[in-house]
């Protein structure tokens, strides 16, 4: 341990050691040609790092493991000072010096064997620059695709009126894709919670709301349910939500995912449908009631006045009231033509 603290103080002194050119027979050139050549590979050696050091300021934080650039470049550079001691030593005897650096270099060397034997096979799994182009070029066809699957899903809600929602129980917070916000007529992405979903609905619909909130807390399954919703100018709007409730390990409420659709039209369609049903059925009850009593009686003076054995004043008589009849069937008929004009089915109400 001596030795190593005296060679440490003693690093520079060198009395009794010579120089190259006295400890051998070098000719200028031999002399020259290791000097020249220890010089270009220290410069070589020190360029190289710098280079090294350089790459990774650039890429900052985009290229992997840092530890092994750095250790290559303090091996290369005290490889690079071996040499240039090499070359001093032909002037001076820094002996001393010279095996410093070579142990310096030594154990940096099997430092970076290690750290290298250490990273191998994470590094083996490293893909190609060309695998690594093809891996992009897949991903930017998945992204196009997703791009384009998205648009065709807006489209489809924008054509549907119908939205994708969740409701988070514990930060109380309500998402909806774009459209939810378009039936709600809402700024895109506001921040909605319960309360204010809630205030929304209508308020004959607010029991029956509460109540299957109040069956879902129970743990009973979600049902399909219907209300209206009133908008600024007291307009009104009909949705209709389908959903699942996600139950937590304690049984819950963890989240609520549904769809909420606009049936507003739908809705206005189906009271215009029951609308005419309605008057079909009016027609119908006129058509087998009303007209069934002038046309029996009509049919009634026709078999009468078919029999021989009346007189003449009894044939007036049935005359008349055959005119009387069709006067009353007449009625009717204009009657029925009315309503039927009164039902356009092909109007559209929406």
């Amino acid at each position: 341990m001596q030795e190593i603290i005296d060679f440490l103080r003693n690093l520079f002194d060198a009395p009794s050691f010579p120089t190259r050119w006295q400890s051998n027979d070098w000719s200028g050139f031999y002399g020259v040609l290791h000097i020249l050549s220890d010089l270009l590979i220290w410069a070589a050696y020190l360029a190289i790092p710098i280079i090294i050091i350089r790459f990774i300021v650039a890429r900052k934080k985009r290229i992997s493991y840092n530890t092994l650039y750095i250790l290559f470049a303090a091996f290369i550079l005290t490889c690079g000072f071996s040499h240039l001691i090499d070359a001093f030593i032909f002037y001076m005897p820094v002996y001393k010096v010279s095996a410093f650096f070579k142990a310096g270099t030594a154990i940096l060397s099997w430092i970076t064997v290690f750290v290298l034997l250490r990273i191998l096979p994470a590094a083996i799994l490293l893909k190609t620059p060309q695998e690594l182009e093809e891996e992009m070029k897949k991903r930017h066809r998945a992204e196009e695709e997703t791009v384009k699957k998205n648009k065709q899903l807006q489209e489809a809600e924008k054509i549907g009126k119908i939205c994708y929602g969740e409701w988070d129980p514990f930060s109380d917070t309500i998402v909806m894709t774009d459209f939810g916000y378009i039936i709600y007529e809402l700024p895109n992405k506001t921040r909605l919670t319960s309360r204010d979903f809630l205030a929304y609905i209508h308020p004959d619909d607010k029991p029956a709301i509460s109540r299957v909130i109040q069956k879902i807390q129970n743990g009973s399954k979600f049902e399909t349910i219907n209300y209206r919703i009133i908008l600024p100018g007291n307009r009104v709007k009909h949705i209709e939500i389908n959903g699942e409730v996600i139950f937590g390990v304690q049984n819950e409420v963890s989240r609520f995912i549904c769809t909420i659709q606009d049936v507003t039209e739908q809705f206005t369609n189906m009271k215009y449908i029951e609308a005419q049903n309605e008057q079909l059925k009016n027609i119908a009850w006129i058509q087998s009631h009303k007209v069934r009593g002038p046309l029996a009686t009509i049919m009634g003076l026709v078999d009468i006045l078919n029999e021989n054995h009346l007189s003449e004043k009894d044939k007036d008589m049935v005359l008349d009231g055959l005119k009387m009849s069709s006067a009353s069937l007449d009625e009717v008929i204009k009657e029925i033509v009315s309503k039927s004009e009164a039902l356009d089915i092909s109007e559209n109400p929406a």
